[in-house]
């Protein structure tokens, strides 16, 4: 669970082969190995980003209900935001293109009203993928992964 945000933020794909087949799989696309294929690979993006912030919840010493992490990655270009990523992964898995393509182009300093926007934005985003997914995650985690979108937002300010 700790590493599975940070694959998912960095576009991670896997390697799958078979005799002398290979596919590749984004691993926001991946559910299961195919039959008799074999992961070979996991491919990795070495990309350098501006603002970082990765934060790993729950226990310390062992996996729960309570366990997750969270990754916040961003790049600017003249006081804007020209990349950005937002993953989480615990009972629910989240990385939302759409949020991540409305924060594109925000100019900094992003205004609190915008942030907070945008943290209820997240929200929403976050409760459609856990009833997708058929999960109820502990609202502890949501709440969780809502600050931390928001603390995350808010390095942007400075």
């Amino acid at each position: 669970m700790t590493l599975y945000a940070p694959l998912l933020a960095l576009d991670t794909r896997l390697e799958l082969q078979h005799g002398t087949e290979t596919i590749y799989i984004p691993l926001t696309k991946f559910t299961e190995i195919p039959p008799e294929y074999l992961l070979t690979k996991i491919r990795v993006p070495l990309e350098e980003w501006e603002v970082t912030v990765f934060r790993r919840l729950g226990p310390s010493h062992h996996i729960n209900e309570r366990s997750a992490s969270f990754v916040f990655l961003t790049n600017t270009q003249n006081s804007q935001i020209s990349s950005i990523r937002i993953a989480f992964a615990g009972e629910v898995w989240f990385r939302s293109l759409e949020l991540e393509n409305k924060l594109l182009g925000s100019h900094l300093p992003i205004p609190e009203k915008s942030i907070n926007e945008m943290v209820e934005e997240a929200g929403r985003q976050f409760d459609e993928v856990a009833e997708k997914a058929k999960k109820e995650p502990l609202p502890i985690l949501r709440d969780q992964f809502l600050n931390l979108v928001k603390f995350s937002l808010e390095q942007l300010t400075y």
